[in-house]
């Protein structure tokens, strides 16, 4: 199904005869376009011309771009015919992949990558978090679906703005590390870095301000990206199933971890580790975007302002309840990825 407000969008922002025309001349997808949002068997795209994200979440800035008058142009396309459209542009895989178990500075990170130039770090867009469960799946049929479309996506996202290319980055939603090793098998060699935290403050924070995607797997556990979900780690409320979350998020992350990835917890983000983590990624910082890098960290990343470090008070709102889930369900996978090999340290 597609995404639950696009019947709701204006006449107006269809797109006209000629721009239908303009697709099927050129078979292929005209620059400065891009997919909003994959349904069953469809591809929203939205009409961005040279813009980029000023949001950290690409969903959220799909909405604001939907909220200006005139709205832009969209277009409804087969989603079997998305590696059709995109066959004529050139090979691109990611520059890197970010993972992460959620509040643990993965935003700060992808905004502190994007300093580079022609870095576009792309923030948990539905295209790609689709496709990658997708490909996650055991039947062979929707695997290779889902690769084909990945590289396709790769390819879009790359060379929207021209022919000169941008280096991908993308990061992940809450918990898609599970699907890592599917992805291995479209981009083997990809470097990845998956982030953790202490596990009671990830709880904390996801009680305070719960994300959508935690709210949306309590609700109908059925569809979390971690599914099974045990009984028990439903009946006892939100911090429960949290605290199973972050759990399951870290063992999937030491089974499916490998030597092209680095781990690195919230205690060791620093902008040191960050240009450690642009070296990984194979992205060249001029000296200014590295000073830009640096100063990426004074900001809330994700509400803008001053930032101000939270782990104590996050800690200290933490009721017994949380405790006691965090070490029923989190604490010792957490721990066996601090002693991982691939950890990157501070300093």
């Amino acid at each position: 199904m597609l995404i639950t407000n696009r019947r709701s969008v204006a006449l107006s922002n269809v797109v006209s005869p000629d721009e239908t025309m303009e697709w099927r001349d050129r078979e292929g997808v005209p620059p400065g376009w891009l997919p909003a949002d994959v349904g069953a068997a469809t591809v929203r795209w939205i009409r961005v011309n040279s813009q980029t994200p000023t949001d950290p979440f690409f969903d959220k800035w799909v909405a604001a771009l939907r909220g200006r008058i005139p709205p832009p142009r969209e277009h409804e396309t087969d989603l079997a015919s998305l590696a059709h459209l995109a066959a004529g542009l050139p090979e691109v895989e990611p520059a890197g992949i970010i993972f992460h178990v959620s509040r643990c500075g993965s935003t700060l990170l992808a905004n502190a990558l994007a300093a580079g130039e022609n870095v576009f770090a792309i923030g948990e867009a539905p295209v790609f978090e689709k496709m990658m469960r997708l490909t996650a799946r055991r039947e062979p049929y929707s695997a290779s679906a889902g690769a084909e479309a990945l590289r396709a996506l790769c390819r879009v996202f790359g060379h929207y703005r021209g022919p000169s290319g941008e280096r991908l980055i993308l990061k992940t939603g809450m918990g898609t590390v599970v699907t890592l090793r599917a992805i291995r098998s479209v981009w083997p060699s990809v470097p990845c870095v998956m982030l953790i935290r202490d596990p009671v403050e990830v709880v904390v924070s996801n009680f305070q301000t719960p994300p959508r995607a935690l709210l949306e797997w309590y609700d109908a556990p059925a569809g979390c990206i971690a599914a099974p979900v045990p009984e028990e780690a439903l009946g006892r409320g939100l911090e429960e199933f949290s605290a199973w979350l972050v759990g399951r998020i870290c063992d999937a992350a030491l089974v499916q971890m490998d030597d092209r990835c680095l781990l690195l917890d919230y205690r060791d983000l620093t902008p040191e580790a960050v240009l450690r983590v642009a070296e990984f990624f194979r992205l060249r910082l001029t000296d200014g975007e590295r000073e830009a890098l640096r100063k990426s960290f004074r900001f809330d990343a994700k509400r803008g302002g001053e930032f101000n470090a939270d782990a104590d008070k996050k800690k200290n709102a933490a009721t017994a309840a949380m405790t006691e889930a965090v070490a029923r369900w989190a604490s010792a996978p957490y721990e066996a990825l601090l002693h991982s090999h691939l950890r990157l340290r501070a300093g």
